[in-house]
């Protein structure tokens, strides 16, 4: 997490998430893997935890700055005053169908809790804005979307839709390699995460309510069933889609979820 702050010169403008009150130029400056005095092997980062300095495996661990709060289904930092509004609690009353009766801290519902979205990162010197895409700048970040008059997906608080159905699904990794990069790579650390393409951010498939996205882009009704090896795994294309529109499977943009199960080639179909 970089940002600019008020409270520093513009010689140098960056605040440190390690370290608010330390004013910056780059985010190398601050010294974030290299505390290996302070720190053991695995948990690398040295930052504010609950205004505690702590050692953290990574950096979504880290408190927001000032005047952003974080949320803590999916460590995004929004907006303190858009907090209230746009980070989801979790209905511990809802009722899953008897299919998929795990509920998932995002209110999905999946077959277990190994199927649940994992959590989205940015690499380091990059902070992970509401709408997914990664910022230098937090204060960059594009505004959250206040002109959804049907929903708005809780996912990428973005993309409007007429159906819960067709909101992006948040892919799902391996649990040793759960955090997810802007490229849809599957990671154990921020660390290993590539920068992303300026002005781009990945536009996740839409599964339906209930099948989770794979990590190697298939929707399926368990990531259980999935490949195991790596190699195996294409990768994700930096596809956005127009205004309106979601992003199938096959990377194509259709109007709906339901118009992504509409081919007679069962390379489209959602597997069982």
């Amino acid at each position: 997490m970089q940002v600019k702050s008020t409270s520093c010169p513009s010689s140098t403008p960056l605040q440190c998430p390690n370290d608010f009150k330390k004013c910056v130029t780059t985010i190398q400056e601050c010294q974030l893997s290299t505390f290996s005095e302070f720190c053991q092997s695995g948990a690398n980062y040295y930052c504010l935890v609950n205004q505690i300095f702590q050692c953290v495996e990574r950096l979504t661990s880290c408190d927001c700055p000032i005047n952003f709060t974080k949320c803590s289904y999916n460590n995004k930092c929004l907006p303190s005053s858009d907090f209230s509004k746009y980070c989801p609690i979790m209905n511990t009353t809802k009722k899953c169908p008897d299919t998929f009766p795990f509920l998932c801290p995002d209110n999905s519902c999946r077959k277990s809790l190994s199927d649940c979205p994992s959590q989205l990162a940015c690499p380091i010197g990059y902070s992970l804005c509401p709408d997914n895409e990664c910022n230098l700048d937090l204060l960059q970040c594009s505004r959250i979307s206040e002109n959804c008059s049907k929903i708005l997906c809780p996912y990428d608080l973005k993309t409007c839709v007429n159906d819960l159905a067709d909101c992006p699904t948040g892919k799902t990794c391996q649990v040793k390699l759960n955090l997810v990069c802007p490229d849809g790579k599957c990671v154990e650390t921020e660390g290993n995460c590539s920068a992303p393409p300026p002005n781009f951010f990945i536009q996740s498939i839409s599964c339906g309510l209930y099948n989770a996205l794979c990590e190697d882009n298939v929707c399926r009704d368990t990531c259980l069933k999935g490949p195991t090896l790596l190699e195996t795994i294409p990768s994700t294309k930096f596809i956005k889609c127009p205004l309106g529109q979601i992003k199938c499977q096959d990377n194509s943009c259709r109007k709906s979820f339901q118009e992504c199960l509409n081919f007679s080639c069962p390379f489209y179909q959602v597997i069982k």
